[in-house]
């Protein structure tokens, strides 16, 4: 696991973080999911800019 610096903007915090790499021979997100691509079926055109207003019924927001 590598050990990194924190930056904000262009300036390092000075707090440690951990970065964690990939572990070799996991699946990546895509392999993970990709048994469930074109099995949604009837939903909106407009889901992904929606999201809000699907999940949690507030306003649509405008264009």
């Amino acid at each position: 696991m590598k050990i990194a610096t924190a930056t904000k903007g262009h300036r390092t915090t000075g707090k440690a973080v951990r970065r964690a790499g990939k572990i070799a021979g996991a699946p990546t997100l895509y392999e993970q999911f990709k048994a469930f691509d074109g099995r949604a079926v009837d939903l909106p055109a407009d889901l992904a800019q929606q999201d809000d207003h699907y999940l949690y019924g507030t306003a649509k927001r405008s264009r």
